[in-house]
């Protein structure tokens, strides 16, 4: 009897350091830190290959099961006037009809950021965020969102003109080689109209820290349009909308 008592008094400890073993990476995983960027001064003249430019880690699905069809690769830098952001797609099927200014263009294929200053995540800054979009066809949406829920429940935007928002874009595509590329100036003076920190701050004396996410949206030929981002926002179905799962952009 005192064998048996052993025995199973035994397995209940094992079972127990079990339990507690599978709690304690369910935690670990929900409290997963997100993700930081070093981002280092733009080398002059602009070299996209240099080892001073940060590049952002592999984009996952926005559900974060797993990665898109078609890869994104950013790289980020800055200088004294502009956050610089570069984005390299692969895209077997590109396509963004849309011409104007502000159009929808997150219906179709385009590429998305968006940001914040404040350098923490409960902070109220986190809830007023620009976001900024670009097709592969050169068009631009700027607007300042105002996100009351913290989810795509409750949010609005008011959109910014695209010529005195001082955002400048390049675009390059390559249909014959499967691949689109842009080029985004974010001026610190665009940053510095976010709410709250509204003209607190100008292109001079920028917080060299924000919030941050990456995004695309992308409809591969033959496949199901797809939402990836640099930090998942573990949404399904997808929502870029979460300022919570926003990155830190450390401005070195």
């Amino acid at each position: 009897r005192e064998t048996l008592f052993f025995v199973v008094c035994s397995g209940m400890r094992s079972l127990q350091f079990l339990v507690v073993a599978v709690l304690a990476g369910i935690c670990a995983a929900q409290m997963k830190a997100n993700p930081v960027l070093k981002v280092m001064k733009c080398p002059s003249p602009l070299n996209w290959n240099s080892s001073d430019i940060a590049i952002v880690p592999s984009f996952h699905l926005d559900s974060g099961a797993g990665v898109p069809a078609q890869e994104t690769t950013a790289r980020v830098c800055y200088n004294q006037q502009y956050i610089v952001v570069r984005y390299d797609c692969v895209d077997n099927n590109i396509y963004n009809h849309y011409t104007n200014c502000n159009d929808p263009l997150y219906n179709e294929d385009v590429v998305e950021m968006f940001i914040t200053t404040g350098s923490g995540s409960s902070s109220a800054a986190t809830y007023h965020y620009l976001e900024l979009e670009v097709s592969p066809n050169g068009v631009l949406f700027v607007s300042n969102i105002t996100n009351e829920s913290g989810d795509c429940t409750r949010f609005s935007g008011v959109t910014i003109p695209c010529p005195s928002s001082g955002v400048i874009v390049n675009t390059k595509r390559e249909d014959a080689a499967n691949k689109w590329s842009a080029i985004v100036q974010i001026p610190f003076s665009l940053l510095a109209r976010i709410p709250p920190y509204q003209g607190i701050h100008d292109a001079i004396a920028a917080p060299s820290t924000y919030k941050a996410n990456f995004f695309r949206i992308d409809e591969p030929k033959g496949k199901a349009r797809e939402f990836s981002c640099w930090s998942p926002t573990m949404a399904n179905p997808a929502c870029f909308h979460k300022p919570a799962y926003f990155g830190t952009l450390e401005l070195v």
